[in-house]
């Protein structure tokens, strides 16, 4: 089985259990700042993936990163991830947990490409319109490619709308 697939199925099963023990947001909350730390520390990466450091050192070391940060639940859950030798996933099970998340809630990604930053008025009107032609909730990410001479390209799902030139 693939790292992702076996990446899936842990955030799935982390999210069956916050969403029957009603905590949905609170857990995604802690995803994303596990995701964070794992995308911005390459050294938090290595040990979990190191064979040399032994369990007990790194659910030491998960409790001390996130002592205050995480809901007794993820907390939890990390160290039986750990426990079972499972930890070299952990950097990838917040991105699954975010998708399911997101299905969740009915929230879709939107990439909107720019040759420049767009203005708040702008934004908010591009979020309307998408949102009126998806029917969910958008989270609107910019890109800027100075590349462009004008236009945007907007990508949603497997959608693109390109007005660039």
């Amino acid at each position: 089985m693939t790292q992702r697939r076996i990446a899936y199925r842990y955030a799935k099963a982390l999210f069956d259990y916050a969403v029957d023990e009603k905590i949905l947001d609170e857990v995604n909350a802690d995803m994303e700042l596990i995701g964070k730390v794992c995308k911005q520390n390459r050294d938090f990466r290595v040990i979990l993936r190191s064979p040399i450091i032994h369990k007990p050192k790194k659910i030491a070391i998960l409790r001390e990163i996130f002592k205050d940060h995480l809901t007794p639940a993820t907390m939890t859950y990390l160290q039986i991830i750990t426990r079972k030798s499972r930890e070299n996933y952990i950097p990838d099970i917040p991105m699954h947990f975010t998708e399911l998340f997101n299905e969740e809630k009915n929230i879709k990604t939107a990439i909107l490409t720019t040759a420049v930053p767009v203005d708040e008025f702008l934004r908010n009107k591009i979020i309307a319109l998408l949102e009126k032609k998806t029917q969910a909730r958008i989270h609107l990410t910019e890109e800027v490619v100075p590349g462009l001479i004008g236009g945007f390209i907007i990508k949603v799902d497997d959608q693109q709308y390109d007005t660039s030139i």
